[in-house]
């Protein structure tokens, strides 16, 4: 298919066209989540770039720098069907953020308002705040953005692929890996290691910036091919029963149970470092106790000692008295010499 057959299979679809029908959706939702100064920004100036063929224009806000810059969940409208959002990225993955993460994929948090990073049952409270604004007509579909120009640390793999794995039990669909800046980094290397964590689709780009804008036919169908294959997944899985209703019923059931999870590993963690805490202090209590103990002990050890020696001094003393007075006596007593 050429560029022009793709841009127009993209530009036409619509969920009528599916052999089921809407089944209850009105546009597919890409879910672009990452970690943060990954491309998400430049990736939806591309598609808008190759989509709408107009001059580039820097709608997400995206820089050359390595820091991401996005703070809430913006959406991009590519077309009547497909709109891209652009969710906050993380910095870490801990539980925290990645439940955050989670909150956005599940489409459970409001479109185009700042997201802030809340700790503890917080979290819960704006889903519930957020219902009104959910949309169950939303067909949710996971992008994960990932630089070639940051090399994957070893001590991550295990914790990338649980999260790509959690994405897929919360969506319904094993997350499609974009690898931005493909020739800044080894891409072979990249894609093996996402294979490894049971990634299927991989798909390689490099994003128009504002710097570099020439457009190529090599970038644009990569674009193109990226999101032709999206519209086609999802034709594939709409020829299965699907109730959309349910699906935000179940993915909030899954965000809740996450939540409710940490926070009791959180408490039971506090409990455990308050316990050993307690325990160092007794231990610090009872070590000074028995280093008490132990003095006292000595001193009066050496009490006693010198007790025995002045004893033993003062009998020595009255001994050598007693023998003096003996001697003094014996010569008193010794007869005197008479000269005549």
């Amino acid at each position: 298919m050429d560029l022009k057959a793709l841009t127009r299979y993209i530009k036409n679809f619509s969920f009528d066209q599916c052999p089921a029908g809407r089944r209850g959706y009105r546009r597919i939702l890409l879910q672009l989540f990452g970690f943060l100064g990954h491309g998400k920004s430049s990736f939806i100036n591309s598609c808008k770039y190759v989509l709408e063929d107009t001059d580039y224009v820097n709608y997400a806000g995206a820089n050359m720098s390595d820091e991401g810059r996005t703070t809430a969940r913006i959406s991009y409208k590519l077309t009547e069907s497909l709109t891209l959002v652009d969710n906050r990225g993380c910095g870490k993955m801990d539980s925290y953020e990645t439940g955050e993460i989670f909150a956005q994929l599940a489409n459970l948090l409001p479109l185009d308002v700042p997201v802030e990073w809340s700790r503890g049952f917080r979290l819960v409270d704006r889903i519930v705040d957020a219902e009104t604004t959910v949309r169950s007509s939303d067909f949710v579909f996971p992008l994960f953005l990932y630089s070639i120009k940051k090399r994957i640390p070893s001590n991550e793999v295990e914790d990338l692929k649980k999260l790509l794995q959690n994405a897929e039990r919360l969506t319904g669909i094993f997350p499609f890996v974009v690898l931005t800046y493909k020739t800044f980094g080894n891409l072979t290397e990249t894609e093996e290691i996402f294979r490894k964590m049971g990634v299927e689709r991989i798909f390689a780009l490099e994003n128009y910036t504002t710097e570099d804008h020439h457009r190529t036919r090599g970038r644009h169908e990569a674009v193109l091919t990226l999101l032709y294959e999206v519209i086609r997944e999802v034709e594939f899985l709409l020829r299965q029963p699907r109730n959309p209703i349910q699906e935000v019923k179940d993915r909030k059931q899954f965000i809740l149970r996450f939540i409710w999870e940490r926070e009791m590993k959180s408490l039971k963690t506090e409990q455990e470092s308050r316990r050993v805490k307690e325990n160092l202090k007794l231990g610090k209590d009872q070590y000074r106790e028995e280093d008490r103990r132990q003095f006292d002990e000595e001193m009066n050890r050496l009490v006693e000692r010198l007790e025995f020696q002045r004893q033993s001094d003062r009998q020595k003393l009255e001994a050598e008295i007693k023998q003096y007075k003996m001697m003094v006596e014996k010569l008193n007593k010794k007869p005197q010499c008479v000269i005549q």
